[in-house]
């Protein structure tokens, strides 16, 4: 049964496996432990409150191609993002907008020249430069001193990763947890002082003695040998035992983001780690400090859609998907898809405003619907209700009272004190046009109409309360109604 659960959580973390988990050199990690030893003596500014630093995300594609990393995506990541330094006082925000790239070049670099070359013609000074890639030289991630950037792969990015997190930390100064076994693979049948030739830095002991000159230096992170991708047990210790230069048997941490363990297993920085970045952002990175920045927060009450409503009937063609303005929020996250799971998408964007039109949806066909509001502060946002909803089919008829496919109502919401328009076939004879209150109130009559060849009606200056109305056709044949929405 425990191998069954080991197997299984192999299978789980597979997805965030590449050839290399992190490429950011031994060489680099020296020198930024060179540089945070020069800086331990300098005095910092005590951090007693959360500071704000800015993050520029630059999201790249190939040549011509506008595929870059999903916005949902993105945001659930940055979300996990602060989550994870939430501990340390340290939140990114963004104060600039996405930096988006078309070039295959730098989106799929073998090799480190190309990505330091993106960063060093990209980065900005004042920013903790960001790229999203498909292939960071062939790992999920790295931080590099020449580029002092960090490079991301998009297929090891989500809401359950911490790669982020722990290239940042190697941005802000923190090593590997078994800082100096990069690329050696240990073995228990060997006697630990084998290695001593071939790790690039002291080893490690579990008992204490100058562990602020081993390995990684910090005295708060266990010995840890491993600098291969490793499962975790229910205590977030590794599954293989190791033994240190006294022969004494231990278990590495997972539980540290520096380490090498499945994300799974990740949590935390130590207390040192914490207190290593915060001397790194005081000293060699001050630029970064925004000390007047005040974050937005907004209503955390989810809300739900305004139309269409859940498990109703719309039109398969010309389609307004509406919600509430959220109080705080910047943009909204849009999804709509033809499966729950949200894996089949046909809408996915990111808008300033609160509807989204679809020109045209499968007729007789099941979808579902999605938005989040965030700000530059807030990545996990305020969520809408996801609703489910049916496209009318060819020959469906109007039993439900609402919707066809033939009369097209624009805009629809409708700003009050702006023009309606309605244009319907001219065979439909429509012979009068009125808006009603869900509850069947007449609102306006057809007085307020211009009508145009008996196929356009438009009503000027609507002046009605925000809220959701039926707009009412009278034909030759029978009524047909419209839902619309003033705001």
């Amino acid at each position: 049964m425990k191998f069954f659960s080991i197997l299984v959580l192999c299978l789980i973390q597979y997805n965030h496996l590449q050839s290399q988990y992190c490429g950011t050199s031994h060489v680099d990690q020296q020198r930024m432990i060179d540089l945070s030893s020069g800086e331990q003596g300098n005095s910092r500014p005590d951090f007693a409150q959360t500071i704000y630093i800015p993050l520029l995300i630059h999201s790249l594609s190939n040549d011509g191609s506008s595929s870059y990393y999903g916005n949902w995506q993105l945001y659930e990541t940055l979300g996990t993002l602060n989550k994870d330094f939430e501990k340390s006082g340290i939140q990114f925000f963004l104060e600039k907008p996405i930096h988006y790239i078309s070039r295959t070049k730098w989106n799929d670099h073998k090799d480190y020249n190309d990505g330091e070359e993106m960063m060093i013609e990209n980065n900005v000074a004042d920013q903790v430069n960001c790229y999203l890639v498909q292939n960071p030289a062939g790992n999920c991630g790295y931080y590099t001193y020449n580029g002092d950037g960090v490079a991301l792969s998009k297929s090891c990015l989500g809401k359950l990763s911490h790669t982020w997190a722990h290239e940042l930390g190697h941005f802000f100064s923190l090593p590997h947890t078994f800082f100096g076994w990069e690329g050696i693979d240990y073995s228990f049948q060997k006697s630990t002082a084998e290695y001593k030739a071939k790790v690039w830095n002291q080893i490690e002991n579990v008992e204490r003695i100058d562990c602020n000159s081993q390995a990684d230096q910090f005295c708060d992170t266990e010995p840890d040998y491993i600098s291969d991708r490793w499962p975790c047990d229910a205590n977030n210790r590794s599954l293989i035992n190791l033994k240190d230069l006294n022969d004494s048997i231990f278990n590495a941490d997972g539980s540290l983001f520096m380490s090498y363990a499945f994300d799974g297993c990740m949590s935390r920085f130590s207390n040192e780690q914490n207190n290593g970045m915060l001397n790194n952002i005081s000293n060699r990175r001050q630029i970064l400090l925004r000390p007047n920045v005040k974050p937005i927060y907004q209503n955390t009450d989810s809300f739900d859609f305004i139309y269409p409503l859940n498990e109703s009937t719309v039109p398969y063609k010309s389609l307004t998907i509406t919600w509430p303005k959220v109080e705080g929020a910047k943009y909204y996250l849009v999804q709509v898809a033809r499966a729950p799971s949200f894996s089949i998408i046909v809408k996915n964007e990111i808008i300033e405003s609160t509807s989204t039109y679809i020109d045209s949806l499968l007729p007789g066909k099941t979808y579902y619907a999605r938005v989040k509001a965030v700000n530059d502060f807030e990545f996990n946002g305020t969520y809408a209700h996801p609703i489910k909803f049916y496209a009318e089919g060819l020959q469906t008829s109007n039993s439900d009272g609402f919707g066809t496919p033939e009369v097209t109502v624009f805009p629809n919401p409708v700003t009050r004190g702006k023009n309606l328009i309605v244009t319907f076939p001219q065979e439909l004879g429509v012979q009068n046009i009125e808006i009603m209150t869900i509850a069947g109130q007449r609102v306006t009559d057809k007085l307020n109409w211009n009508m145009y060849n008996r196929s356009m009606a438009t009503l000027t200056d609507l002046h009605l309360s925000s809220g959701v109305y039926v707009l009412q056709l009278t034909t030759e044949s029978g009524i047909i109604a419209k839902k619309i929405v003033v705001e």
